[in-house]
């Protein structure tokens, strides 16, 4: 759908489809009848709308035409993308546009309005979902691991920001404090560390063997590496209207939200960190002694709110009008809208529940 106007794009799918799977059908609602249609040699994976183009999503090429005309603009060769990923800013003037590039892990991202092109290798692994600001400044990129959230600057591929995103149940998180080691499980244990300690036989209060604080600390991060590994497969990610939150699904069933610590107005001119190597996020200094033993997840946040559902349904996330509030709309018709809390985070409060397919019953 095109905003909220009368003008939608449709594709035919299903066991017996009313339109075939490989035609974009331009349908006017308040005409009740198409008013264009585009027509391809292979099935369509995707569509997506502006007021000025028309951006129809093939398995190995994207194509870019006008809206007005339907006049061919552009074609675009990709990586293998048979779900369709592609993003495109929506607020008026200069274009961008995303999609995967031509090597595993790599983003493309057309700015339209600079006539430049700019590739961004966002993960070692397959990219398997991405998001753009509305005004095309920032993206989001997800790999098939699902354990990591990326954020970019679109106009010259700075890494930004990087996200961590828990599988199954909420670990024990890992706090930094000085030179001290907290966990905020049921019992804490604090543990002075030194630069000079080394993770063998030593214990890392500095007392030689291997105590019990120590022994309960290092099973609480192996715990936390174990967890950690669990993969999950991201469905949707998606930018507040202000670029301070990102929400994310997957299938493990929960909804976070992110703070992102960006600011938007230099993020041209932010000192980028480095480059990724690899589907890992980068390791606080102070923990460099023990790199062989715990994970990497020390200098990646962790989302501030979670909204629990039905794990290994499908669905997809979006921010309300209303301030501090997320919609999400589930594959199997159902719709909630909640709202989290800025400063104390935690679970989300539930607002509004509905099943579209179910009108008289509740998920």
């Amino acid at each position: 759908m095109l905003f909220r106007c009368n003008i939608l794009a449709l594709v035919g799918g299903g066991d017996a489809p009313h339109y075939p799977p490989n035609k974009v059908m331009i349908w006017d609602d308040h005409q009740s009848r198409c008013i264009g249609e585009l027509s391809f040699k292979s099935p369509v994976r995707g569509v997506r709308l502006r007021r000025d183009r028309i951006i129809v999503v093939l398995e190995n090429k994207i194509f870019v035409y006008n809206f007005a005309d339907l006049k061919l603009v552009q074609q675009i060769e990709t990586a293998p993308n048979p779900k369709g990923l592609c993003s495109v800013s929506q607020q008026p003037g200069s274009i961008v546009l995303v999609c995967p590039g031509a090597q595993k892990g790599q983003i493309r991202v057309e700015h339209y309005g600079a006539r430049k092109t700019k590739f961004i290798n966002a993960h070692a692994s397959r990219v398997a979902c991405f998001a753009l600001s509305q005004d095309g400044r920032l993206i989001a990129t997800a790999s098939t691991k699902g354990t990591l959230v990326r954020i970019f600057n679109a106009a010259e591929g700075n890494l930004l920001q990087e996200l961590y995103l828990p599988q199954g149940s909420p670990p024990n998180r890992v706090y930094e404090n000085y030179n001290s080691v907290l966990s905020d499980a049921d019992s804490t244990t604090i543990c002075e560390l030194t630069p000079e300690t080394e993770m063998s036989n030593n214990c890392i209060c500095g007392y030689g063997t291997l105590c019990n604080y120590c022994q309960i600390m290092l099973t609480k991060l192996t715990e936390l590496v174990r967890r950690g590994a669990d993969r999950a497969e991201i469905y949707s990610l998606a930018f507040s209207n202000n670029l301070q939150y990102l929400a994310v699904s997957s299938d493990k069933g929960t909804i976070h939200v992110f703070n992102l610590k960006i600011n938007v107005g230099l993020t041209t001119n932010d000192k980028p960190l480095p480059a990724p190597d690899a589907d890992v996020p980068h390791m606080s200094p102070s923990f460099s002694f023990i790199k062989g033993v715990l994970p990497k997840y020390f200098h990646s946040e962790w989302s501030v709110a979670q909204f629990r559902l039905h794990e290994g349904e499908q669905y997809i996330v979006a921010f309300g009008h209303e301030k501090n509030t997320v919609a999400v709309v589930g594959m199997d018709g159902s719709f909630y809208r909640c709202q989290f809390d800025p400063v104390n985070g935690g679970e989300m409060q539930q607002l509004e529940c509905h099943n579209f397919l179910k009108p008289s019953d509740q998920p």
